[in-house]
């Protein structure tokens, strides 16, 4: 009797801790699970290849020529002449594809009677940025106002909208070099502000070099 006792006392702990362990067991290969299945997760979300990622933010440089788009002259003392424009911006991206961010440009055409005009918009802008390998093809819709003077005549806040598309390639995982071209729209409202008899529509096609810095 005294030997069955122990028998029966190990074959009841058995019994009982038994399915506490599987239980656990369980418990331990559905974490397993769980957690494998997070991790592929984050790696679909987070892709090494590609070089755009929500969050990360990018400096833009370019300078660019601007040819005025005639016949909507705005001068009476003759046609504008091909001018020039530089840009510096800061952009982040929404997602892989989109970014948003604000550029700041100054722009100068010089007419045939030697006056200057000038202009210093400030931009908000929405970019989406397909790719293809180390191609990027940036397509951004812009909208600002702008500081305009001629002939010592002032006008702000000038309207600005500019639509620009570029190619890209990236040469580093932090610089991209590329070429872009953009359509600046700046409509002056001369009756409604009272300075003017009548309104003027300028238009400038621009287009030049760009290098991004990514961090």
């Amino acid at each position: 009797m005294k030997r069955i006792l122990p028998i029966l006392s190990l074959m009841a702990s058995i019994a009982f801790f038994s399915p506490l362990a599987l239980h656990a067991q369980d418990v331990y290969e559905d974490d397993q699970k769980l957690q494998e299945k997070h991790e592929k997760e984050r790696i679909v979300r987070y892709d090494s290849t590609a070089y755009n990622h929500e969050g990360d933010q990018f400096l833009k440089v370019g300078l660019d020529f601007s040819i005025p788009m005639r016949p909507l002259n705005p001068f009476d003392d003759g046609h504008m002449k091909i001018g020039g424009l530089g840009m510096l911006g800061y952009h982040v991206f929404i997602t892989p594809e989109i970014s948003a961010g604000a550029d700041v440009i100054f722009g100068f055409n010089t007419t045939i009677g030697d006056n200057i005009f000038n202009y210093i918009p400030i931009v908000i802008t929405a970019s989406y940025h397909p790719t293809l390998g180390k191609f990027e093809f940036p397509i951004t819709l812009g909208i600002g106002c702008a500081w305009e003077t001629y002939n010592n005549n002032t006008y702000w806040p000038g309207l600005l909208i500019r639509p620009e598309a570029g190619i890209h390639y990236r040469i580093a995982d932090s610089w991209s070099l590329g070429l872009d071209a953009s359509y600046n729209f700046m409509p002056q409202f001369c009756k409604a502000w009272g300075t003017g008899e009548k309104n003027i529509w300028m238009q400038f096609f621009n287009a030049g070099i760009t290098a991004r810095y990514f961090f």
